[in-house]
């Protein structure tokens, strides 16, 4: 597994979705084989969780023993998505926030860091599919900052729907990736969801014209409220991650709500 703020994990990851995921205080041992180290320091593991398979976070560890194969972890206030990296392996940049705005004939892309180490530069990419890039333009990166930064990067006449991303590298060459933003300037379509069906998450794509809360809820066959989940949307182009792999498999139905609730889009969802 390639994860978007680290190396390669070991080849073993879990998920967990207790029905009651808030405030547990829980203990976790994280079991591995030799064979599943994909190269990480063995003496070096520590337990890193994601939300949303794609962006990742250090837990740290509280006991691990080598020999006999495994990383504990107390404390754990939350579950999804866990597996083991070397923390020397991680990348040293953290992406905070990414954004796409349209202005003017323009699409402005601004993105922050938290904190650099050994970064060289920012590539600049596009796709119109969403799958094959392009680098379009570079930024310098700080190098070596332990404060947030800010940067920006004009896309001059751009075409209508494209994706973009930014991927950052750090001296030695390794790569990470921001998350991908659809910008749809001068559209009348300013919400889509894909992938449709989805086996464990879907991605909501939101251009809005104003920052705003946002509420995402999702309703079975029946009508049933099964999941709510709220988005901070900037204004832009938003593209907001939800979670869909603790829902059985059925038809739901989609609401998504910004602008204050003055604006709302609802679409049919196939989970299999």
């Amino acid at each position: 597994m390639n994860n978007g703020n680290s190396a390669n994990s070991i080849l073993r990851y879990y998920d967990i979705l207790p029905v009651n995921n808030t405030n547990l205080d829980a203990t976790l041992r994280l079991n591995y084989f030799d064979g599943e180290l994909n190269a990480n320091n063995e003496n070096s593991l520590a337990l890193f969780k994601s939300d949303d398979g794609v962006n990742w976070s250090n837990q740290g560890f509280t006991s691990k023993d080598a020999n006999a194969n495994f990383v504990e972890k107390t404390g754990i206030g939350s579950f999804s998505r866990l597996t083991l990296f070397s923390d020397n392996n991680v990348l040293p940049v953290r992406f905070i926030a990414f954004n796409a705005s349209c202005q003017g004939d323009k699409v402005v892309l601004t993105w922050k860091t938290a904190q650099e180490q050994n970064s060289s530069h920012f590539n600049i990419e596009k796709s119109e599919d969403g799958t094959r890039w392009t680098a379009i333009g570079n930024l310098p990166a700080a190098g070596n900052s332990a404060s947030e930064k800010n940067y920006s990067f004009a896309v001059n006449q751009p075409m209508q729907n494209s994706f973009y991303r930014v991927a950052e590298y750090d001296l030695d060459g390794r790569v990470q990736y921001t998350n991908v933003l659809r910008a749809s300037c001068n559209v009348t379509d300013v919400f889509n969801l894909w992938p449709n069906p989805s086996h464990d998450f879907v991605f909501v794509n939101i251009v809005s014209a104003n920052r705003s809360q946002g509420m995402i809820k999702v309703f079975d066959g029946k009508g049933a409220l099964v999941k709510v989940q709220e988005a901070t949307v900037s204004q832009g182009s938003n593209l907001i991650s939800v979670d869909v792999r603790s829902i059985p498999g059925g038809v739901y139905s989609v609401a998504v709500y910004w602008d204050n609730g003055q604006s709302k889009k609802t679409i049919q969802l196939i989970k299999q």
